[in-house]
């Protein structure tokens, strides 16, 4: 999805290009909306959206989406860097507030973000907060069938000598799924991963969030979304009774009233 937009780019160790989308909205819009995709850090494209979640999150927001370096090739210190440095790009040219969206990895990274920096709002789908949790330590449930696909020369064939960002492959997520199956996946990140994980003080400290999780979530754990809910102190929970991670994956209408459910609920916190 390219028209309509604006390359911006950003970062001073490592140079990434983002891309700007100015708001329909005629009006005053609420503000920008950072985007963070997902990949479980390994894998993802900034503009994985579908054109039609994009129309409605431009009825309310400028959207900036946000490219990050992906491990092994760099650590979790390097992405928590390239997220600040976006909204540092952001913040230094206009000065409307910055809301931030993530799914799934990027829905944790947004929910850092909003530690580290200012945030007026979230919208946070299928997301998580630390990496504690057994289901990480595991191949997630519905990929158990291609446990035996998951070998060591895939690290050697998929893995590069210099940092990477903005990659979507179908066998990038196999790399992904082979440090969950051989449970290296937090040793990927590099030391000290501890520090990028939010304690329930932190969520305590978040601002107006929507969550949206499945309650058979068979990568992530619905739990999380569960605790979130219960420390943020101005949220709404959407819970969908499905077995799935990436819900929305498909555009369908009820996944199209619940983008616009998120920015309406942005919406209400002004009021």
């Amino acid at each position: 999805m390219t028209e309509k937009s604006i390359i911006e780019t950003f970062g001073s160790t490592f140079k990434h290009t983002g891309r700007w989308y100015p708001t329909t909205n005629a009006d005053a819009p609420l503000g920008t909306l950072l985007y963070i995709h997902g990949g479980g850090l390994v894998f993802g494209k900034m503009d994985d959206l579908p054109e039609a979640y994009m129309n409605i999150l431009r009825r309310s927001f400028n959207v900036f989406t946000v490219p990050y370096r992906f491990i092994p090739e760099a650590k979790l210190t390097d992405i928590v860097e390239d997220v600040t440095a976006a909204y540092d790009h952001i913040a230094k040219q206009q000065d409307s507030p910055i809301y931030v969206m993530g799914r799934s990895s990027g829905a944790y990274l947004a929910s850092l973000l909003a530690t580290l920096r200012p945030v007026q709002g979230l919208i946070l789908f299928y997301g998580y907060y630390d990496f504690k949790h057994a289901a990480f330590h595991r191949l997630p449930t519905d990929q158990q069938h291609i446990a035996s696909m998951l070998n060591d020369k895939l690290e050697i064939e998929l893995t590069q000598d210099e940092p990477i960002s903005n990659e979507e492959t179908p066998i990038r997520y196999l790399l992904y799924l082979f440090y969950r199956h051989r449970d290296i996946w937090l040793t990927r990140m590099g030391k000290h991963i501890d520090l990028y994980e939010l304690q329930h003080s932190d969520l305590k400290t978040l601002p107006p969030t929507f969550l949206a999780h499945c309650t058979f979530d068979p990568d992530v754990p619905f739990e999380y979304s569960q605790t979130m809910a219960q420390h943020i102190p101005q949220y709404h929970l959407e819970v969908i009774p499905k077995h799935a991670h990436d819900f929305d994956r498909q555009v369908t209408e009820d996944n199209i009233n619940l983008y616009q459910k998120a920015t309406n609920f942005l919406w209400q916190q002004q009021s």
